[in-house]
């Protein structure tokens, strides 16, 4: 797969992500801010934004907004996302909770 084709990909992939709801966060979206490509690696560097509005890892709804950086690396076999390894969203999300 070429490099264009795999940025395609993941744009329909973050698409996709975006497209559904997140239960706690139902605004929760993935914004690309950067995308390199390197046949058959694709890095991201996303801003996750939301509101939590349900509970979420035992937090309950706060109403607060939150961003977060995000940096994730995947590796692309047969058309197919085989590997992906990224930061730990998830802890800057519930230091942000309080």
């Amino acid at each position: 797969m070429t490099d264009n084709g795999l940025a395609a990909l993941y744009r329909r992939y973050n698409a996709c992500c975006n497209a559904h709801s997140v239960r706690a966060f139902p605004d929760y979206t993935w914004e690309l801010r950067r995308l390199v490509v390197d046949a058959p690696w694709i890095a991201a560097h996303l801003t996750d934004t939301g509101t939590h509005r349900a509970e979420f890892h035992g937090v309950q709804a706060t109403g607060r907004s939150v961003a977060i950086p995000e940096f994730a690396f995947y590796r692309v076999d047969a058309g197919r996302i085989a590997e992906v390894w990224g930061s730990a969203f998830d802890v800057h999300l519930l230091e942000q909770l309080g």
